[in-house]
């Protein structure tokens, strides 16, 4: 069986294994911030999608498939990025703090 591309892409440019277990970027960046944001208990879920932040719908899968714009989310975070114009640029925010990251730690 094939992997998807852009899962590929992104397992590739983290530096994941096929198998690895992936905490959904959005629940890592609440656990992370709990004090901050005010919360009493965050749970860290297992990503089960790769969002694409800026939608394939607009400029094709090719211009998408690249890591700034793929990030690994839990499906309660997938399904409000995709309905939550503002919770999505959340999501940018985060996902491109962990592309810098991972840029320094090279």
């Amino acid at each position: 069986m094939s992997m998807i591309k852009h899962k590929k892409i992104y397992l590739d440019y983290f530096g994941y294994d096929v198998g690895d277990r992936i905490v959904c970027e959005v629940c890592q960046y609440y656990y992370d911030n709990m004090r901050e944001l005010n919360r009493d208990f965050a749970v860290l879920n297992e990503a089960v999608d790769i969002h694409h932040i800026s939608a394939r719908a607009l400029g094709g899968s090719k211009l998408k498939d690249y890591p700034e714009n793929l990030m690994a989310v839990c499906r309660e975070h997938h399904n409000k990025a995709e309905r939550d114009k503002e919770f999505n640029k959340l999501c940018k925010i985060i996902h491109l703090k962990k592309v810098i990251k991972h840029i320094e730690d090279e």
